[in-house]
């Protein structure tokens, strides 16, 4: 009798010890940290939560998600800023968004559109253009949010740099 409940004890302390045992998240973050605080594992990101999946199976638990960047200034030489020759419309969009450029000389007009994780969707450059108004069919892409990089070169003087997230709907 005295052997069974040793047995049983053995058994049981081997059975507490391997369940006990712990995952530290296996996570590559940039901006963030992680902490243990009373035994459980803290871990945290900076940035805009923009798609969050959580699953439980027993005692796991698994958190993924995309990290949008939060909005922040960039330095950049030789970069100007003119708040009113760029304008992105309508925003959030459905079907098409407009990019509405007027500067005062001849450049070159680019804009590139990505998804959050940095995929490259669409790029164009148009060359000697001043002012105008440029459709963008998004139509085709799926709901969720996506990043616009518009810049214009102009033939003598500074590059204007601009970024503008972008929400697809319906």
């Amino acid at each position: 009798m005295k052997r069974k409940q040793f047995l049983t004890l053995i058994f049981m302390a081997i059975y507490f010890n391997v369940c006990a045992q712990s995952v530290s998240p296996s996570t590559i973050n940039s901006m963030g940290g992680q902490a243990t605080i009373a035994g459980n594992v803290y871990a945290w990101s900076i940035g805009e939560m923009t798609l969050v999946n959580t699953w439980n199976a027993g005692n796991f638990m698994v958190s993924q998600g995309v990290l949008q960047p939060k909005d922040g200034m960039v330095p950049i030489s030789n970069v100007t800023k003119n708040d009113q020759s760029i304008s992105i419309y309508p925003n959030p969009a459905t079907t098409e968004i407009f990019v509405h450029y007027q500067y005062p000389t001849l450049g070159t007009l680019e804009y590139k559109l990505t998804d959050v994780g940095g995929k490259l969707i669409l790029r164009r450059e148009f060359e000697n253009n001043s002012t105008g108004t440029e459709r963008i069919s998004i139509s085709s892409l799926s709901n969720g949010h996506y990043l616009l990089q518009v810049s214009f070169a102009p033939n003598s003087g500074e590059k204007e740099m601009r970024a503008f997230k972008i929400q697809k709907i319906q």
